[in-house]
């Protein structure tokens, strides 16, 4: 983190866009090095345990824990506003994993989350959910 605060702010921009466009590869396929090219444990054949290792598909594991979550406030709460903001959100997670799915594959994402389990819990809470929010 001391390298990323004394970076420019450009530098920094430069880093996050290359990491993201996956110019950053570190030894493990899953994943990006932030001091590419210049490994600080070359001696390693992993790089999980790295502090400059940055897992490329956290967000998958992210987002189903956010979505599990999401259903169960849904599931436990009064006021619709909140349910409205939950299901919002709930939507956006849903275009990223089907984002996934189409760049991934379908058998890939499941490695993450249990698809049908998910659509059925959505199933599930559809009757709360306010058909304009879809």
């Amino acid at each position: 983190m001391q390298m990323l605060y004394r970076l420019s702010r450009e530098d920094l921009i430069k880093i996050i866009v290359q990491v993201y466009a996956g110019k950053m590869p570190s030894k493990s396929d899953c994943g990006q090095c932030l001091a590419h090219p210049k490994c600080s444990y070359p001696r390693r054949s992993s790089c999980f345990g790295c502090e400059w290792f940055i897992p490329q598909y956290f967000i998958l594991i992210e987002a189903k824990y956010e979505i599990e979550r999401l259903i169960k406030s849904i599931k436990e709460c009064e006021y619709s506003t909140l349910i409205d903001r939950d299901t919002g959100y709930i939507l956006h997670l849903l275009d990223i994993i089907e984002q996934a799915v189409e760049y991934f594959g379908e058998e890939y994402v499941a490695q993450f989350m249990d698809l049908p389990a998910l659509e059925t819990e959505l199933e599930k809470i559809a009757h709360l959910i306010s058909p304009e929010k879809i």
